[in-house]
């Protein structure tokens, strides 16, 4: 789950499929009962 200003980047349509491995950034913080939330997500490479 991103946050509202999180971002996705990828280049045209920001979609990812389930399963799909992705790297990302994340934070800690308390949201919807959990303790972290990512800030960024991107494809690897």
């Amino acid at each position: 789950m991103l946050r509202r200003d999180g971002r996705v980047e990828i280049a045209g349509y920001k979609t990812l499929v389930v399963g799909e491995i992705v790297e990302l950034a994340w934070e800690s913080a308390e949201q919807d009962g959990f303790a972290f939330r990512a800030v960024a997500v991107q494809r690897p490479g």
